[in-house]
């Protein structure tokens, strides 16, 4: 998501090896956030990524059986 917790998950990245390359909430698809354009969740079936960081505070489960049912495997899934 691109909500507040991606904010503090962004900051947190400063200064560490860790790299945010693409961000998905079909609610925010075509904003901006930090610098890139949000996209929608379909995008994770296009993209090469070693973790995917989930930034929800709620529905954890609803967001995992979506991004499963978008081929995501399990051991890339962390939530923040």
């Amino acid at each position: 998501g691109a909500g507040e917790l991606a904010d503090i998950a962004f900051l947190s990245m400063n200064g560490t090896a860790v790299q945010l390359i693409d961000i998905v909430d079909s609610e925010k698809e075509g904003e901006m956030f930090a610098h890139l354009v949000v996209k929608a969740s379909a995008r994770l079936m296009r993209t090469n990524y070693d973790v995917l960081l989930i930034t929800v505070v709620d529905n954890h489960e609803a967001v995992i059986k979506k991004i499963k049912g978008l081929g995501v495997p399990s051991d890339k899934i962390r939530f923040f």
